[in-house]
């Protein structure tokens, strides 16, 4: 499980650093792809297998399976860990996620979230206002 939030820097040659409490249960291969909200996702092998596989099992016949499909999935990208901890994303994905010199990663459970630093200040700002009546609607579901 993934959890925390840690700021660091990008390099020249778009490389960050994967905080040390991410990297043992990363593993070695990682799977980097556009997140839903301008930020981008990055799953250790295991957890994006299964989220393949449900992906894999959508039926095709519906035009937002294979909007959905095609967006997330092109833009996927296989790597791994440098003998630094560090992975580079590629320019796409910084590009799409408006990273610049400095990320927040945060542990969402089952993946990492790689946000640029202004986004995710703004992303906060915005729900932290909500959040209460977001906990509301939460606990319905019986957490």
């Amino acid at each position: 499980m993934f959890v925390g939030q840690y700021a660091h820097g990008v390099d020249e040659k778009g490389r960050i650093i994967i905080p040390s409490a991410f990297r043992e249960k990363l593993g070695e291969k990682v799977y980097l792809s556009r997140g839903i909200e301008r930020c981008i996702f990055l799953y250790p092998e295991d957890s994006w297998g299964s989220l393949y596989a449900k992906i894999a099992s959508l039926s095709l016949t519906r035009k937002e399976t294979r909007d959905f499909a095609r967006l997330f999935l092109s833009t996927v990208a296989i790597t791994t860990l440098d003998a630094q901890g560090r992975i580079a994303l590629p320019a796409y994905l910084r590009e799409y996620a408006r990273i610049g010199r400095k990320v927040v990663l945060i542990g969402v459970g089952t993946r990492v979230e790689i946000w640029g630093e202004e986004l995710w200040r703004e992303y906060v700002s915005t729900v932290e206002e909500r959040f209460a009546e977001i906990s509301e609607h939460i606990v319905d579901t019986g957490i």
